[in-house]
């Protein structure tokens, strides 16, 4: 009898171990998928569960035309790349700055580079290493869209945050 319990006894408790494993916490949940992380929620309680931000959805910044000055709608794409950057501490990113076809290849250039610029110090300014961060110019040379339309141009201003690693 005393064998039959001690069995019983030692597969429930490898039961309840392969149990424990099987569990995983919501931190291991957002680092399997690398396109989310947890989105802190501002002024509610540390123990409610964070929503989950989509990084694609946030990798655009979009510019007025001629400017490197940051959109105030656009921050919040920004704070969101901050927040992913900062919960996936392995990962490096690139920005890369974009223009649209008017104007010639080297003030794009620079006006590309001034975009990546603003938006590397903005993800600085919310704490993330600027270590991870690197920045480069495409000008006019890679727009998403050719046609020669007001709509078409603002598609093409912007930058794009490339995760690295």
């Amino acid at each position: 009898m005393n064998k039959i319990l001690s069995k019983i006894a030692l597969l429930s408790f490898f039961v309840f171990l392969a149990a424990c494993q099987s569990q995983k916490s919501p931190e291991d949940q957002s680092t399997e998928n690398p396109k989310y992380a947890k989105l802190e929620n501002k002024g509610s309680q540390k123990n409610q569960p964070a929503k989950e931000v989509n990084f694609e959805e946030n990798a655009i910044v979009y510019f007025d035309f001629d400017k490197s000055q940051l959109k105030s709608n656009e921050k919040n794409k920004l704070s969101n790349q901050a927040i992913w950057l900062k919960n996936n501490k392995y990962k490096t990113i690139t920005v890369e700055g974009h223009t649209d076809y008017l104007g010639t290849q080297e003030y794009n250039l620079a006006l590309g580079e001034r975009r990546a610029n603003a938006s590397k110090s903005f993800l600085v300014k919310q704490g993330v290493d600027s270590k991870k961060i690197k920045s480069v110019s495409f000008g006019k040379e890679q727009p998403v869209n050719n046609a020669q339309t007001d709509e078409a141009r603002a598609e093409n201003r912007r930058t794009v945050t490339v995760v690295s690693k």
